[in-house]
């Protein structure tokens, strides 16, 4: 048996980023939509106490029938009812739902580090997704909400001063023949792309991660966004050089690696893929499913949704 919810992708891509969690919201019962359930259980509230509430659709038809307004942009998943973390809560008509949405509440000791969220939830591992295709997925198996770099992928760690940001980076022929590398990086905040590329770019081909000759390839770093992805194709300025001075004669003659050192050097001049050539290169890289995201998740041609 499952419970059912949509929420927005933008939403679980927060959550994902932040907290990959889907918790109760800490609530009064008063305003909107509030509920007396909620405002009762503050009657004998202590201080360092919080109600929380989080609502589901009864059934899968239920979410269907109000599915109306979220055709596009947003994800319908499903929780087994006997979900351990729901044991820690009531269970009520959604009084404006009634016949249609349980109300899931509860009284809970504020948590300290954010205490307008529920310290239990329910982890992403543990929620299934309909994607567009109608098939039930993992959340954590679902491409675009996925942190898993993919088979062929190589990972790179960088640092902005404040936290790591991990970029992608794959090497694939494309179908007119060229030779193309993709950087990807997920957007979560401000980031200076130049300096990720010319660093990430340098470490590839030192390390040896690169086939062929660095200055005969395309490059390309996309930007993965909430709603879209901005890709802008780079020319860097690759620069080989040799080791000086008669270390650098005998490293040669020994015919030892690295006895040359690669040097980038990113100018600043973009020019951004039109989303039909985004199209084209993501689907060259395989990540078609990662395009899916913002109003191109929609359930419009669900085969479990339309019928």
């Amino acid at each position: 048996m499952y419970l059912y919810r949509f929420d927005t992708l933008k939403a679980l891509l927060a959550q994902r980023r932040h907290d990959p969690v889907l918790r109760a919201r800490r609530r009064d019962g008063t305003g909107v939509f509030g509920h007396h359930q909620v405002r009762a259980s503050h009657l004998n509230l202590a201080a360092d106490e919080a109600v929380y509430q989080l609502s589901f659709w009864k059934s899968f038809d239920a979410l269907k029938a109000n599915l109306w307004a979220h055709w596009d942009g947003s994800v319908i998943q499903r929780i087994r009812t006997d979900h351990p973390s729901l044991q820690s809560f009531q269970r009520g008509d959604d009084e404006y739902l009634a016949q249609v949405a349980w109300l899931y509440w509860g009284t809970f000791l504020k948590p300290s580090a954010d205490p307008d969220w529920a310290p239990v939830g329910i982890p992403h591992a543990d929620i299934d997704v309909l994607d567009p295709h109608g098939e039930w997925t993992c959340m954590e198996d679902v491409e675009v909400l996925s942190d898993k770099a993919g088979e062929g992928w190589i990972s790179v760690s960088l640092s902005n001063g404040f936290r790591q940001y991990p970029i992608h980076a794959a090497q694939r022929t494309l179908a007119n023949g060229a030779k193309a590398v993709l950087l990807r990086h997920e957007s979560a905040g401000a980031f200076n792309h130049t300096y990720a590329q010319w660093q990430v770019i340098e470490f590839l081909i030192n390390e040896g991660l690169i086939d062929g000759d660095p200055r005969s390839l395309s490059w390309y770093l996309a930007v993965e966004l909430d709603e879209e992805i901005d890709i802008e194709e780079i020319k860097p300025t690759i620069t080989q050089t040799k080791t000086p001075g008669l270390w650098g004669v005998i490293d040669r003659c020994r015919s030892i690696a690295p006895a040359r050192k690669w040097t980038v050097d990113v100018p600043y001049d973009p020019h951004y893929l039109k989303a039909s050539e985004i199209d084209d290169l993501y689907g060259a890289f395989g990540l078609e499913e990662r395009l899916r995201r913002g109003k191109r998740w929609s359930y419009r041609n669900c085969p479990a949704c339309v019928s």
